[in-house]
């Protein structure tokens, strides 16, 4: 049959509110299945990895005043993709249908007579301010949430958001999306209508990302910590009496690595629950995935290997016991020297290039030699050892450690392997007050 007569299907699938974890299960399977990924702008690298090496990736991203491609050309693509038998993903984040565009995408397809699916996301406005410790609603304080947005329909005149009658519910939490840069004119709205000026008020910046920031202060005040404190947009406003209870119950921006951002080179398998672990301490993962001949094929996991022993030095040259330790266990993570590899992925991994050379990081983790030469090959031996020293360095195995002894790195941590729980205690150890 003509591949321009069998029948696709697209699924409309939220991405949640940008920490990958909050992706559904559903969701992520249509992902990984998906033969192309038509995707907005703030879905995580992370996520992308998750599309298979033959799956096709369309970004249709648009901001505040830049389109680079209009709405209609994103429901052709939609529906041409489709017609040509294959299985769409249109990748929104949050909730499609919370202030998103995926309802209008569903009827133009419903038109067209294309086959789609719409899988929820948890939307930002749920998350971001539990995320920051913030309840939507709290027994005997708060009974009910109003959702707005704050940036509506040019076509339409003037606004439908009735200010004066949200100024005067009680017992209410007022939670606005892309309200960053209507923020004064917000508050001094709600003031004149008749809200308390001493109402408590939040906003969270990048919710439920590892650089997420929260401010808080008076409504009338909210808007002077907004400028004070520099934030932008993706920003969710909430304005509530709950935001007083953010003391007692702030975890996120409490976690041991929140806002140290962790490099990991290397083969992907063997760093997953070194990533997995980074997240789950608040930390922020930058990947430098490989398939890299260098590395053994049937290493499944942690704890195959034993971590003999757990090398730290501030200056070089190597120890002498990791001299030794890369001669006992040089066969154990390589097979040769061969330098002989390639990224996963080259978009991205040119991003993160980019990243590590104008921002450095807080840790460096190198799973193989040919990651560390891979490294120095591409941002120069200068700019690599620059970024290095901007923070620690830790080698998975010896003959790593010994790879970057070489190349004068300094800040070494050589391990004789990747368990999970002695890097845990490295990366506590790293940062002191951070351990909880």
């Amino acid at each position: 049959m003509n591949p321009e007569h069998r029948s696709g299907r697209v699924f409309i699938v939220g991405a949640g509110p940008g920490d990958p974890g909050l992706m559904t299960v559903k969701g992520l399977d249509k992902l990984r299945r998906a033969d192309v990924v038509v995707y907005d702008r703030l879905i995580s690298d992370e996520l992308l990895s998750y599309c298979s090496g033959t799956c096709e990736k369309v970004f249709v991203g648009k901001e505040s005043g830049f389109h680079p491609i209009e709405q209609v050309e994103i429901i052709e693509i939609l529906i041409r993709k489709a017609r040509q038998g294959l299985t769409v993903v249109r990748l929104k984040g949050g909730n499609p249908f919370v202030f998103g565009r995926g309802s209008e995408e569903a009827i133009a397809l419903k038109e067209a007579g294309v086959d789609f699916e719409i899988i929820p996301g948890i939307t930002s406005g749920l998350s971001a301010p539990i995320y920051s410790g913030i309840p939507v609603t709290h027994r005997g304080l708060i009974t009910q949430c109003v959702l707005i947005t704050a940036h509506e329909s040019p076509e339409k005149e003037g606004t439908q958001v009735d200010w004066d009658k949200l100024a005067k519910l009680k017992n209410t939490s007022l939670i606005i999306y892309m309200g960053a840069s209507r923020i004064e004119s917000i508050s001094r709205e709600l003031v004149k209508y008749g809200m308390d000026p001493s109402t408590p008020s939040a906003v969270i910046e990048n919710g439920t990302l590892p650089r997420q920031r929260t401010i808080t202060g008076r409504l009338d005040e909210i808007a002077l910590e907004f400028k004070a404190h520099d934030f932008h947009a993706p920003a969710i406003i909430m304005i509530s009496a709950a935001v007083a209870i953010r003391e007692q119950i702030s975890w996120y921006e409490d976690r041991p690595l929140f806002g140290k951002r962790v490099v990991l080179a290397g083969p992907d398998r063997m760093l997953q629950e070194i990533k997995e672990l980074v997240f789950d301490l608040g930390g922020e993962v930058i990947s430098l995935p490989f398939s890299d001949p260098d590395a053994i094929p049937d290493y499944h996991g942690r704890n195959e290997v034993e971590a003999v022993d757990i090398l730290y030095r501030d200056t070089h040259p190597v120890s002498e016991g990791a001299k030794n330790l890369s001669s006992n266990y040089q066969g154990l993570f390589t097979k040769s020297t061969s330098p002989v590899f390639a990224a996963v992925s080259s978009d991205t991994t040119s991003d993160c290039l980019e990243r590590i050379r104008d921002e450095g990081a807080d840790v460096f983790v190198f799973a193989t030699s040919s990651a560390v030469e891979y490294l120095f090959d591409s941002l120069g031996y200068d700019e690599a050892r620059l970024a290095l020293e901007s923070g620690h360095v830790i080698a998975i195995d010896p003959k790593t450690a010994d790879t970057l002894n070489e190349r004068h790195a300094c800040r070494i941590i050589a391990t004789s392997g990747p368990d999970t729980g002695a890097v845990r205690e490295l990366l506590l150890s790293m940062f002191p007050k951070a351990r909880r």
